[in-house]
């Protein structure tokens, strides 16, 4: 596990990379401590995979978020989130999603065109989608003087979760095509 996430980020770390599975360097992505692995306890392997697809897929956009996010500054002062735990817990809200029905008739259709690879590039879009999305909904607060500290991520990001779980759900009982625009934008 930590292998692939090696590779995923090693051309993120910048200065402070390293080859070694465990160590301080995994404190500029935003993982919580020297091995990374036991972040993934919740996701699993699905966890590992999105942040290696949205590494590997977007590399300018995973940069400028890990340098937008403030990540490498690990402080408590000012306003900043943990990169690689933000992408562990879109994973979770998406694990969520798919538990409480919501985009189903999306899912299924991935799932008919191609029973493996469509539903695992359906799951791989949608995180894209919403981690940018929290990116893009920080940035925001941030400029607003709304979040100040980095101890208002975990409020922020449950915030976020309810209101994508509440749009999703609306979206999907009116039939609404939303999700399908949305992911085009990848």
């Amino acid at each position: 596990m930590a292998r692939d996430l090696q590779i995923a980020s090693s051309r993120h770390a910048g200065s402070q990379g390293s080859n070694a599975t465990r160590g301080k360097h995994w404190d500029a992505l935003g993982f919580q401590g020297e091995d990374p692995s036991t972040d993934f306890r919740a996701t699993g392997k699905l966890g590992l995979r999105h942040v290696s697809h949205f590494c590997q897929a977007h590399p300018i956009y995973a940069t400028r978020m890990i340098k937008e996010s403030g990540t490498a500054a690990v402080t408590i002062e000012g306003p900043w989130y943990p990169f690689a735990l933000c992408a562990i817990h879109i994973t979770a809200l998406l694990l969520t999603v798919v538990k409480l029905g919501s985009m189903q008739r999306h899912w299924l259709q991935a799932a008919a065109r191609d029973p493996v690879d469509g539903v695992a590039a359906l799951s791989d879009k949608l995180f894209s989608y919403l981690f940018v999305r929290c990116h893009l909904d920080w940035c925001e607060g941030v400029d607003k003087k709304e979040i100040t500290s980095i101890l208002e991520f975990e409020v922020f990001f449950a915030d976020f979760a309810a209101y994508i779980q509440r749009d999703l759900q609306t979206r999907h009982r009116e039939n609404d095509d939303f999700h399908v625009a949305a992911l085009k934008w990848w």
